[in-house]
Order: C-alpha cells, then structure tokens, then sequence
C-alpha cells in the first residue's frame, strides 16, 4: 500500500499531474490509469438498469480499490450467511448479498475517472487522478449527512481512502472516497 498523499502538491507528486496546457493530457492516461474488473455487479447509480462491472482507476492504487470493495462483498456474504446459515448454494448467497449491499445503496455505482476541475475551485478534482469514487450519489449528496453505513467507511478507511462525508459545510460530499487527505 502506497503512502496516501496529504495535500495537492504530494498528490501531484505521487499520481503524476493529469493536465498538460490546460487538457488531460493523452501520454498521462496511458502511464497511469488502468481497467480493473470490479470483485461484483454494481449498477450505474444515474442509469440503475444499466450494470457496472469495470472502472477506470489510477494503476497505484487498483489494488486498493478492489481490495476495498471486495471486503464490502465479503461483510455482506458474511451477513448474509448469519441470517440465511451455511447450507445454501452459491447462487442463493450471490443473490442475497446483492440484495444486502443494495439495501445500503453499496450497490450504486457513481463513478471514478473523470476529467474536470473541484466544484468551485481551479484546481482539478481527485476523480481527475483516478484517485476517487463515488457511491450511492442519491441518498449522499453534496452538503448533506448521507446515510453510508459506517462499516463501509471503516473498510474503505482501511484501505487508505478518505470519506468525503468527514468535510464541514456546503463540502460535505458523503458519496465521495479519495485516496489523499487534505485535497
């Protein structure tokens, strides 16, 4: 595990800089982000039929990323396998923690890489270093408490992401994780 970056400049520094002449710079891309192969079906949280199973995250931290979430899938199976017991098929336990991380919105998929500028600011966001995610945006928007359970925090905390549902005021973005401090 990487040493998570505390502040803009050791986030440059660490992830490379995405923009080159005010653009995402093409050579950057190639050199830093990847494909991973998500550890379970998520569905878009803006177009909930359509299925996710891939994201674009930065190569430094993939492992992380799918750490995280495979930790989250194996809570639910582990919940799962109290309430229903151990004598079920594989099948029935994929179904039921589908129906256990959508019950928490784990499910919703928002997004990771995108190129743009922090909301209000000229300094590029974290999802611009392939460096955040967002999860279940409806019930965790911008400014508000949002309902993310606190043993997904403690996972995602694990693996070196910070939650964006610890900033103060209008900020406050629950739906956000982020691999540096201080951004």
């Amino acid at each position: 595990m990487i040493t998570v970056p505390k502040g803009y400049s050791q986030i440059k520094s660490t992830f490379g800089n995405p923009e080159k002449h005010g653009e995402l710079d093409p050579a950057w891309v190639k050199k830093s982000l990847t494909q991973v192969d998500l550890p379970f079906t998520m569905r878009n949280a803006y177009k909930p039929t359509q299925s996710i199973i891939h994201a674009t995250i930065h190569k430094l931290i993939a492992y992380e990323f799918v750490s995280a979430l495979t930790d989250i899938w194996n809570h639910a199976r582990a919940e799962v396998k109290k309430e229903f017991g151990l004598d079920e098929s594989t099948e029935f336990y994929d179904n039921r923690c589908h129906d256990y991380l959508e019950k928490y919105g784990l499910d919703l998929f928002g997004g990771t890489f995108v190129y743009r500028k922090k909301r209000g600011s000229l300094k590029l966001s974290m999802h611009s270093f392939g460096i955040a995610f967002d999860l279940n945006p409806g019930d965790n928007q911008m400014g508000t408490d949002g309902d993310m359970p606190q043993w997904a925090i403690d996972i995602f905390k694990k693996w070196g992401f910070s939650w964006g549902g610890l900033w103060k005021g209008h900020g406050r973005d629950p739906m956000h994780f982020q691999y540096a401090i201080g951004a």
